[in-house]
């Protein structure tokens, strides 16, 4: 049998150092990809580790409360935010990878007055920070695609809170406009994330184990027909587990794809913004407005293109010594530059001397969406049976019906009825040299066989989510999965998928 050591580094000194005080009670154990294996699930969420540290003299540095934050013996790196990864090493060979990367955000240590003096550690990988940050100010751009937008977007964050690395498909999908539906004050990185997913048609973006963001096109899981590798009951080194179920509550017989017509002002003569009540500032005082677009008439929210911007003195501002929404003698003693979003924008006021903002407004050309348009598809025969299901997906950066309808077409043929469903799947990693490499190598959307005779289950299928436990020598590997097509797709000029191969794929 194959044994396995993981290894626990923290970063800290300039250079990756391994923690020789994780304990194997209770076992180190992580995970990370897509949330679940429906067809909604397009974009990984937060992946997780936990492992328990030595807090005792015992350990390497030999100092009680070693790991206790803000004790006298912990050092000064132990702190929130240490980088932490975890490798796994094959003992046979020696091979190894890196199977989780992220930062500490909690640290909870036993008092150690009843209990073994313990840490137990918990570290959360990049997709945390892209749940919570909001995704700032973007301008409107048009003919991108998915891979372009996250290119753009990432750049709008601080090189110390990317992602290790990036791997993006080449979009299949070139949108209009990007930026143009994100509401840059609130929105967060993550749903920007589902968007883009969804918007594709069914893309995906996740974290691969060593921190690497990826995103693969709709195209990803059509135009991978082999499986890496297979989990057979039934042979001399099975898996362990499997979990099959067969759910009416997954069944959705209507689909309704949403796509929002919208009309564009043009001239950038439009007032999509205006200060509402003077203001003072006082000599060296900074004050950010973060400005909305807004309708002129109803007054409702708006996206806005061609943002006139730099504002002009005694045009689009007023800055003077009186306070009467007019006077502007003191312009020249205020600098407002100003970041323009799809959204919103930021004006950044700094004053010399004291005075008054009089007035403020900015133009644009607004762009107004309307109620929406419904490309339905659905499945007589099974609203007959089960009741309409619905399942509504919104596709904001769609502007062609046909390819809304496409989408709402493909989903209802994938759920129209009940159908059989692996929900987990689990192998001890050390059985055999087959399932050694699948638990250095799966990654979401790894394309894997199954069979096991009492299920009368001989299907293959895809990655979704990963889980890991090392226990011992032993590592346990989970696998959360979604079903591979079984047809051979017929995908526009790509060789091997002609129309003599099968079904088609948009």
């Amino acid at each position: 049998m194959i044994k396995f050591k993981t290894s626990v580094y923290f970063y800290h000194g300039g250079a990756w150092v391994l923690c020789s005080d994780v304990l194997q009670d209770p076992a180190p154990s992580w995970g990370f990809g897509l949330p679940g294996n429906g067809p909604m699930d397009l974009v990984a969420d937060t992946g997780i580790l936990t492992f328990t540290l030595d807090n005792t003299t015992s350990n390497s540095a030999g100092l009680s409360g070693c790991y206790s934050t803000g004790h006298p013996n912990c050092p000064a790196w132990f702190v929130d935010g240490l980088p932490i990864k975890v490798v796994c090493e094959r003992q046979d060979t020696f091979a190894s990878a890196t199977r989780f990367l992220g930062e500490m955000v909690d640290a909870r240590p036993t008092s150690g007055v009843f209990e073994e003096a313990t840490v137990e550690v918990e570290a959360h990988d990049w997709m945390e920070y892209a749940s919570i940050q909001k995704l700032g100010q973007l301008a409107i751009q048009t003919s991108k695609r998915v891979d372009q937008a996250l290119t753009t977007a990432l750049l709008n964050f601080p090189a110390t809170r990317q992602p290790a690395a990036t791997d993006f498909d080449v979009g299949k999908e070139t949108f209009a406009a990007i930026f143009n539906t994100d509401n840059s004050d609130k929105q967060k990185m993550a749903s920007l994330f589902q968007k883009l997913a969804r918007n594709e048609g069914g893309g995906f973006i996740f974290l691969e184990g060593d921190g690497t963001l990826r995103f693969d096109n709709r195209h990803a899981r059509p135009m991978t027909t082999a499986a890496a590798f297979t989990l057979d009951a039934t042979a001399a080194t099975p898996m362990n587990e499997l979990d099959v179920s067969w759910r009416r509550e997954e069944v959705k017989n209507r689909i309704e794809a949403k796509m929002w017509p919208a009309k564009v002002d043009t001239g950038a003569d439009t007032i999509i913004w205006k200060l509402q009540k003077t203001s003072p500032l006082s000599a060296g005082q900074v004050l950010v407005l973060t400005c909305g677009y807004r309708d002129p008439v109803t007054g409702a929210r708006i996206s806005a293109s061609a943002v006139v911007n730099p504002l002009v003195g005694g045009t689009h501002i007023k800055f003077g010594s009186a306070d009467d929404g007019a006077t502007n003698d003191l312009i020249g003693s205020l600098t407002f530059p100003m970041v323009v979003g799809g959204n919103s924008a930021e004006i950044t006021l700094t004053a010399a001397v004291a005075g008054y903002v009089n007035f403020i407004e900015l133009w644009g050309d607004g762009i107004y969406t309307y109620d929406p348009m419904v490309l339905g598809a659905e499945d007589a025969a099974s609203i007959l049976l089960r009741g309409e299901r619905v399942l509504e997906v919104s596709l904001e950066q769609i502007t062609s019906p046909s390819m809304a309808q496409s989408y709402a077409t493909s989903l209802r043929d994938q759920l129209h009825d009940p159908a059989r469903k692996v929900e987990k799947v689990k192998f001890l990693a050390n059985f055999s040299n087959e399932f050694a490499t699948a638990a250095l190598t799966a990654e979401v959307n790894t394309r894997f066989a199954v069979k096991e005779t009492q299920t009368d289950t001989d299907a293959e299928l895809f990655v979704c989510r990963l889980k890991y436990e090392q226990v011992g020598p032993l590592l346990w590997v989970e696998i959360v999965p979604a079903p591979a097509a079984t047809v051979n797709y017929f995908i526009w000029d790509v060789a091997g998928h002609g129309w003599d191969q099968g079904v088609w794929a948009f």
